[in-house]
Parts: C-alpha cells; structure tokens; sequence
C-alpha cells in the first residue's frame, strides 16, 4: 500500500496520534512512552493505554487487544523505539494505523533528539505497509 491510497481518515487518525505521542515524550522529558492505542468507531474515539511489566509486554498487550477488536472503523497504535534512516540511530515514536477496508496497516515514525531541549527530527517518516492491527474487512 502506497501513501496515496491511504484515506484522508485515516491519515487525520496516524497524525493525532503521532502528535500525541511526541507531545507524551516532550512532557516526560524525552523518556519513553507506554504504548497506547487509539480506537475510532463512527464519530468516537477510545484511547487505551497499555501497561505490564515490561515495555515490550506494554506493546504486545496493545497488539493483542486490538487484535480482538471487530467493530473499530480504524485504529492507531504507538510505541516509543528507534529508527535507522541513512545509517543513523535516532530515538522515534512510532504509529501503527490500520482501518477497516484495508488487509494491512501502514507505519509511520516521528524521529526526536530527547536531550534538553527537546526536539522533533525533521517531518514525519511513512514507512510503508504493516501487519494488520485488526481483521474487521469491511
């Protein structure tokens, strides 16, 4: 899937959450985040956060339950990692959306130097097709 074919729904959903996601770390200092998700059904939006042990469970609850999710329109998942552009390791929030008439999501990533003064790395990275989030065709 290409970025032109993604709808302008579900890119409004992958950017709120992707702002969402830089303004958490801005607001703990450029730490981590804990994954959380973002559930949009109609007009409505569920945002679930995803906390366990460990930040790798945290992700992996957040796969699992949206795994069972039948009724969504679309979804969003972020987590915080790193991303490599052009040999270069870089702290990233990352955004997992998938919608409801697509068989796999897309990824997108947000690049950020979290050191004092916190600060944003260039535009907004869309990496191209994911695993699905959901198995709702429509």
């Amino acid at each position: 899937m290409n970025f032109e074919e993604l709808s302008t729904e579900l890119l409004d959903l992958a950017y709120t959450t992707l702002d969402l996601a830089i303004s958490r770390v801005r607001v703990t200092d450029g730490g981590p985040i804990l994954p959380f998700a973002i559930i949009e059904r109609g007009d409505s939006r569920e945002l679930v956060r995803f906390v366990t042990d460990t930040y790798e469970d945290s992700k992996t609850a957040g796969e699992k339950h949206l795994a069972e999710v039948v009724d969504a329109d679309r979804c969003t998942l972020a987590w915080d990692g790193y991303l490599t552009l052009d040999g270069q390791r870089k702290d990233a929030v990352f955004v997992r959306a998938h919608e409801a008439t697509q068989q796999s999501a897309v990824l997108f990533a947000q690049r950020y130097a979290p050191a004092a003064p916190f600060d944003e790395l260039g535009n907004s990275v869309f990496l191209g097709a994911d695993q699905p989030l959901f198995t709702c065709i429509r």
